[in-house]
C-alpha cells in the first residue's frame, strides 16, 4: 500500500522536482554572476592576486594533503575550492551541498571572503553576500522540502481514505495481531482470582500474601531496588578499583536475591499456573534465573552475556509506571507498521548499494577525501557499501562521501586552477546518486 501511494505521487511530486530545478538554476545563474572565478585563493595568504602566487614560500601552509610546519619551503599554489561556481554544473552542485546543510558554511564563507577574480579571498570582504545562501536555504531547502513532503503525505491521506477504518502501513493480518494485542493485559489480569480459582478467604496465608505482593507498596519497593541496582551498575569504569568492584559485586547479589524471593512469594501467592500466565511473570521470572546463573559462573565470556542480560532490569520498572507502560504498549502495537517501512527502507538501500558498487567500487584511497574513501568507508564489497550508506542516510559527511568520489583533485578543499573542469557527461550523474539516497 505504501509503494502503491507512491508510485500515484509519482505526477505530482515529479512536479515538484521540476519546480525545485527551476529555483536551483534561478540560484545557479544568480551565483555565477557573483562567484565566478572569485573561490580561487593562494596556499600562501600573504600574497594578494594570483600573479603573485608563484614560487616558494615558508609555512605554515599547505601543499596538496600536506600541511607544512612553519620554517619549511613550500610550492606556491593557486587554487580552487571543490564547491565553486566557475559554471553551471559546478554552481548546481555547490547549491546541492548548501541544501543538504552538511558543511554548507564552507561554500557560505568562501562567498562571504570573495573579492574578485585572480585576487586573494579577504575575510568577510564580502558579507552582505550572505544574504544569497540563506535565500536559497529559505526557499531552496525549507520551503521546497516541505512543499516535497505535504505532497506525500496527501496521498498518504488519500489512500489512508480508500482503506478506512485500516491502516496504510500494516496488512490485515497484522492489523488483527495488533488488535489481539491491545485487547491482552500486560500486567496481572484483574479476573485472575475467579479465572484460576484463587482462594479469597482473607484469613488464609496466600490471600493475605497476595495482597502484599499486589499492593502499590510492593511494587514501589521493589521499583526502588532496580533503579538502585542499575545506578550502581552504570558507575563501572575502566581502572576501577577492586574495593568498588566488590561493592558492585555484593550490591547485585543482594539484589539478585531480592528479585529471586519477590518471584517466590508471587509463586506462592499466586500459584504456579496464574504466575506463569503472565507475560511480564515470566520475563521477571527469565531475569531472576540470568541473575542466579551469573551469581555461579563467575567470569568469562558468558558471564558477560548474562551481565549483559542483567540489564533488562530496567523493563521492571515499565510494568509498575502506568505511564511508561502505556508508551510501551503503544511501540509494540505500532511494531508491524515500523518493519514494514523498515523493509522499504532498506530495499531502497539495497538499490543504492548495488548502484554505489559498481559506480564507486574501483576508487582507491588517492581522492580527494582519502580519510574518507577509505579502508572502512568504501563501496568495494556491498556490506561496506551498504555501511557506507548508512552514514550517508543519516545526514552525516555527505559532501565527504561526494567529494571523495572526486580524482581530479588533491587536497580536501582544493583543486588546481589547470585541473580538468568538470560536467555533468563525466562524474555528476554520479555522484548525486549518494545523496539522493540520504534525500529519499
Amino acid at each position: 500500500v505504501i509503494v502503491v501511494a507512491l508510485l500515484r505521487s509519482i505526477t505530482t511530486v515529479g512536479n515538484v522536482f521540476i519546480f525545485g530545478v527551476i529555483i536551483s538554476f534561478l540560484f545557479g545563474i544568480l551565483g555565477l554572476e557573483m562567484f565566478s572565478g572569485k573561490f580561487f585563493s593562494c596556499n600562501d595568504k600573504t600574497v594578494e592576486s594570483k600573479e603573485e602566487c608563484v614560487g616558494l614560500f615558508s609555512g605554515p601552509g599547505y601543499f596538496g594533503t600536506f600541511d607544512a610546519p612553519e620554517g619549511v619551503l613550500i610550492q606556491r599554489l593557486w587554487v580552487n575550492p571543490v564547491w565553486n561556481f566557475d559554471s553551471m554544473p559546478n554552481a548546481l552542485r555547490a547549491l546541492f551541498m548548501v541544501s543538504t546543510l552538511n558543511e554548507w558554511n564552507l561554500v557560505l564563507w568562501s562567498g562571504m571572503d570573495a573579492v574578485a577574480v585572480d585576487k586573494q579571498p579577504e575575510v568577510d570582504y564580502s558579507a552582505r553576500l550572505s544574504l544569497y545562501f540563506v535565500a536559497f536555504v529559505i526557499i531552496g531547502t525549507f520551503a521546497w522540502v516541505s512543499l516535497l513532503v505535504s505532497v506525500i503525505i496527501d496521498f498518504y491521506q488519500q489512500a489512508q481514505a480508500e482503506v478506512g477504518d485500516g491502516f496504510l502501513f500494516v496488512t490485515e493480518e497484522q492489523m488483527l495481531w495488533r488488535d489481539a494485542f491491545k485487547f491482552k493485559q500486560l500486567g496481572l489480569d484483574e479476573n485472575a482470582v475467579e479465572k484460576y480459582d484463587l482462594p479469597t478467604n482473607p484469613a488464609l496465608f496466600r490471600t493475605r500474601l497476595r495482597n502484599v505482593v499486589s499492593s502499590l507498596s510492593f511494587d514501589y519497593g521493589v521499583m526502588s531496588i532496580i533503579l538502585l541496582n542499575v545506578l550502581v551498575m552504570t558507575t563501572q569504569h575502566a581502572d576501577q578499583s577492586n574495593e568498588w568492584t566488590l561493592l558492585q559485586m555484593y550490591v547485585n547479589n543482594i539484589a539478585s536475591l531480592i528479585f529471586l524471593v519477590e518471584a517466590i512469594l508471587k509463586i506462592i501467592a499466586l500459584f504456579p499456573r496464574c504466575y506463569f500466565s503472565d507475560t511480564w511473570n515470566r520475563f521477571d521470572f527469565f531475569l531472576v534465573v540470568v541473575s542466579i546463573v551469573d551469581i555461579g559462573t563467575g567470569a568469562g565470556l558468558y558471564a558477560n552475556i548474562l551481565r549483559i542480560l542483567r540489564m533488562g532490569r530496567v523493563f521492571k520498572v515499565v510494568r509498575s509506571a502506568k505511564g511508561l507502560r502505556a508508551l510501551f504498549n503503544t511501540l509494540l502495537t505500532s511494531f508491524p507498521a515500523i518493519l514494514n517501512v523498515s523493509c522499504l527502507m532498506f530495499l531502497v538501500l539495497f538499490m543504492f548499494s548495488v548502484l554505489a558498487m559498481n559506480l564507486f567500487g574501483d576508487n582507491d584511497q588517492g581522492g580527494v577525501y582519502s580519510s574518507n574513501i577509505n579502508e572502512r568507508s568504501n563501496y568495494r564489497t556491498f556490506g561496506r557499501s551498504v555501511l557506507t550508506l548508512v552514514t550517508v542516510l543519516t545526514g552525516s559527511a555527505i559532501t565527504a562521501q561526494m567529494v571523495g568520489t572526486y580524482e581530479q583533485c588533491d587536497s580536501v578543499l582544493q583543486c588546481r586552477d589547470d585541473s580538468e573542469d568538470w560536467t555533468f557527461s563525466q562524474i555528476d550523474w554520479q555522484v548525486l546518486a549518494l545523496p539522493l539516497c540520504s534525500e529519499l
